[in-house]
């Protein structure tokens, strides 16, 4: 393996300037558990776990990306999901993602305009336009 594949949170802590043990743990929250076995995945539009955890680590505690777009996509990406699953989040993080909630709708109101409650909803667009919604404004 080429060596500029893997890093240390160490070099990216003296890199950016900030604390070892801050660094680990950002980077763990990208990183794949050597349990995963990405068994979801089974065809072309399911769900790859790589994809949100691309990092793996290597014997000798290094960090491994084989793809850098594919870490970059998981830091854009990953918060949305984590402030997903907090309840208490949920909807301002759905505004702001854009899927359509209006700060005047109820979390109720929201809920009855979508067809799976453990989805964001399919159409997003069409809702922020049912609804005058201008995103980013």
């Amino acid at each position: 393996m080429l060596p500029l594949f893997a890093f240390t949170a160490d070099e990216i802590a003296a890199k950016a300037n900030l604390a070892t043990d801050i660094v680990e743990r950002v980077l763990e929250a990208f990183e794949l558990p050597s349990t995963e076995r990405n068994e979801g995945f089974n065809a072309l539009h399911d769900f790859n776990v790589i994809t949100a955890m691309p990092l793996l680590r290597t014997p000798n505690g290094e960090f491994l990306s084989l793809q850098t777009y594919s870490l970059a996509e998981a830091i854009y990406e990953a918060p949305h999901h984590w402030m997903y699953q907090d309840e208490g989040l949920r909807y301002a993080e759905l505004h702001r993602f854009g899927a359509g909630f209006h700060p005047t709708e109820t979390p109720q109101e929201f809920e009855s305009f979508r067809t799976d409650p453990q989805e964001p909803s399919p159409a997003p667009m069409a809702r922020c336009q049912a609804i005058d919604f201008q995103p980013n404004a």
